[in-house]
């Protein structure tokens, strides 16, 4: 007797999409629908009618492709708690929700991580893009009729439902403005040092790239490993030969900006002349360091609200065929120690 996976196989499909078709739910094409169908006749397929009739038709699964929520001085446990907020409320209305999490700095976890995507037979993805290359390879393995939204980081020329997340190149373009502010009148011999992981995506180069392209003075680019290895040793060696005192800006990509305050903090201590330093994201050693003086300026992108909306794009798409924008940018908030306190208040629990 065939099964549903004999279907799939041979029309070159998931077992989901199959499923969805069986029991007409979710997305699929027309044309999928019908060589399915066709299949299904030739291999005198019948589904078993209690387990039909059992099955829940408006019910969808969708699965969240994240790194682990501790990675990245805890930053991914944001956008997870807007995951999960999302799955509390649309759970009484038939989602599914199923977290796929993965070391983001280890290829193979990334790629484990992946096939368990690909597998899952779900309606619909939300997925963080981080490692460019493997994660093309994934999506081009999806099945093509699966809404894929990404968050935090686009995947340009992929095919998407939406992207939700910040605009990068514009990000960093304030970032340049905040810091002339910050340093003007000063006796620096460079604009500003930029600290990246050696790990990138497109989503950090944009940084990179719109902060660059709004200075006129020459710019430094220190890539190191700190967030993977968590080598502070390494990390005051490399910074030691590349900030002094004619610095007169430090511009941090990513979450880990607290490990240049604290490296700022051991070299030169308090009774030194202040570093201007802006980063990212209000993870709490963030905001220690911003309450402490050492940062300056915190953009922020409403991680929470990336993971909330995605799910929710993803399950309005899926129930009520709504295909909304293409991109939704999510507004750059600039944080300083002056409004810390009202943006986000301390709370052992906020992660």
């Amino acid at each position: 007797m065939a099964t549903i996976k004999d279907i799939a196989d041979r029309a070159g499909v998931s077992v989901g999409t199959v499923d969805r078709i069986i029991h007409n739910r979710g997305r699929f094409s027309a044309d999928t629908a019908e060589k399915v169908r066709r299949i299904m006749d030739e291999l005198d397929y019948s589904p078993n009618l209690m387990a039909r009739s059992l099955s829940r038709t408006t019910s969808c699964r969708i699965g969240a492709f994240l790194p682990d929520a501790e990675q990245d001085s805890g930053y991914w446990a944001l956008p997870l708690a807007g995951i999960r907020r999302a799955e509390a409320d649309l759970r009484p209305f038939g989602l599914d929700l199923d977290l796929i999490q993965f070391d983001r700095y280890d290829p193979q976890s990334f790629a484990a991580a992946g096939e368990r995507l690909r597998d899952g037979g779900y309606d619909g993805i939300l997925m963080a893009p981080l490692r460019d290359g493997q994660s093309r390879s994934i999506v081009a393995s999806l099945d093509p009729d699966c809404p894929v939204v990404y968050f935090d980081t686009d995947l340009p020329g992929e095919r998407r439902l939406a992207y939700i997340g910040q605009d990068s190149l514009q990000s960093g373009r304030l970032a340049a403005r905040l810091m002339r502010l910050l340093a003007a009148g000063s006796e620096g011999t460079e604009f500003a040092v930029i600290l990246a992981p050696e790990v990138s995506n497109s989503h950090l180069d944009d940084r990179i790239s719109g902060f660059r392209d709004s200075v006129d003075d020459p710019t430094d680019i220190i890539r190191v490993a700190v967030e993977s290895d968590h080598d502070l040793e390494a990390f005051d060696r490399t910074l030691d030969g590349r900030i002094d005192e004619g610095v007169c800006g430090l511009f941090v990509v990513d979450a880990s900006a607290h490990f240049a305050a604290a490296y700022l903090d051991r070299r030169f201590g308090a009774g030194a002349r202040r570093i201007p330093v802006i980063g990212y994201d209000l993870v709490p050693e963030n905001r220690d360091w911003m309450e402490a003086g050492v940062i300056d300026v915190l953009l922020t992108q409403r991680p929470d609200e990336q993971g909330y909306d995605g799910v929710n794009r993803l399950f309005r798409r899926i129930f009520m065929d709504e295909a909304g924008a293409p991109t939704q940018h999510t507004p750059i908030d600039i944080v300083m120690r002056e409004n810390l306190k009202y943006i986000l208040p301390k709370a052992k629990d906020e992660s």
